[in-house]
């Protein structure tokens, strides 16, 4: 039975989060299947990755961890905006699985995981290399991207993903030089960029993924989204913009995060 594999990346800055989101990864996961657990090291303590480590292990039990220290000596000279170096960790991934098909599922320090992630081993990958979950507003790419830059290329149908939830075709992102070509695109345009990595990668897919159903990055942005939606509507929760650990989050969705915490 090949594992379910998943990624997630953070400096120490985000180690506590990151740990949540894993841990709630690895909670809710059939026990049946075994799981690799591959974490990108952005420059985590040693008292840091040893908590992280006590939690993680205990918290599924067939779970291989791997700690993997992230070359960050890729992003040398990009602009990141309010990011540090570590938000564009997804972006190493084909130097971390070389000689590795099949699927990854990437995801970010803000999310809790609150059903069987195993679910997206169901789905038909095909030529795409990546699903994802759309963010913001249909035209969100047209405007962002497509009317931003000349040199992209996409069909009129064209969406923009929300990058903080990858399902990764390892064999077609590797094949179609995705990180290589976001790199570049980055080196080009950092500048421009209002969500870094998040637009490098909507830029060099342009529309060329697959759609997740919703509830597997049901993203927090505002009041009422998905203040309104209960917890049973998601796979998982994804705080973009207000982060539940700080004091000014007093919304509803803070239960999600503080159950995991806890």
């Amino acid at each position: 039975m090949d594992p379910i594999r998943l990624l997630l990346g953070a400096d120490d800055a985000y180690a506590m989060q990151m740990t949540v989101s894993a841990h709630s990864a690895l909670y809710h996961l059939d026990c049946s299947k075994p799981v690799e657990l591959h974490i990108l090291d952005g420059g985590i303590s040693a008292e840091n990755r040893l908590r992280s480590e006590s939690v993680l292990r205990s918290a599924h039990p067939k779970v291989d961890l791997y700690w993997r220290l992230a070359d960050l000596q890729n992003f040398n000279g990009l602009n990141f905006g309010i990011y540090s170096a570590s938000a564009m960790i997804r972006l190493l991934t084909p130097w971390i699985f070389p000689d590795l098909d099949g699927r990854l599922l990437y995801l970010d320090s803000d999310v809790v995981v609150t059903d069987d992630i195993s679910q997206l081993w169901q789905i038909e990958l095909g030529d795409f290399p990546v699903w994802a979950v759309i963010n913001g507003e249909a035209e969100q790419f047209a405007n962002d991207i497509a009317g931003k830059f000349a040199e992209v290329t996409g069909s009129e149908d064209a969406r923009y993903f929300n990058s903080g939830v990858l399902l990764i075709n390892l064999c077609e992102w590797q094949h179609q030089k995705i990180s290589e070509k976001a790199l570049n695109f980055l080196r080009t345009h950092s500048e421009e960029l209002s969500f870094p990595d998040q637009d490098a990668l909507n830029a060099v897919i342009a529309g060329n993924w697959g759609a997740l159903p919703p509830r597997w990055n049901k993203q927090v942005i505002r009041i009422g989204q998905p203040e309104s939606a209960s917890v049973r509507d998601r796979g998982i929760t994804h705080y973009t913009s207000y982060k539940p650990w700080n004091r000014d989050y007093t919304w509803r969705c803070n239960e999600t995060f503080f159950h995991a915490y806890m």
